[in-house]
């Protein structure tokens, strides 16, 4: 798969994991708007969505790791906390990312 491919793939998973994470909360949130009935258990539920909403930023990490083989050379090498050997192969790909013919 070409790399333009992998990073569209990984930007539909990134954007469809966010969507199921927060859904439900604000599906319950505008429930509880309509209904104006916050009992115990549906602000408890409300709660547990939120949780869920943001948990979608731990997410993110993992599924770059599992989705850039790339990124995960970096993740593990700052969580070893060595200094990696000047890689000249990421850096072209690092500087391709954030130039404009990079687009």
């Amino acid at each position: 798969m070409t790399g333009r491919r992998r990073v569209a793939r990984m930007l539909w998973v990134i954007a469809g994991l966010f969507a199921v994470s927060w859904l439900p909360y604000h599906t319950v949130s505008l429930y509880l708007n309509t209904v104006s009935d916050n009992d115990t258990v549906s602000l408890t539920v409300l709660s547990v969505a939120l949780l869920l909403g943001h948990s979608q930023s731990a997410q993110n990490p993992v599924v770059y790791c599992i989705m850039s083989s790339t990124f995960k050379h970096a993740m593990m090498s700052v969580l070893r906390c060595r200094r990696q050997h000047h890689n000249t192969h990421l850096d072209i790909q690092v500087a391709y990312l954030f130039t404009s013919d990079g687009q």
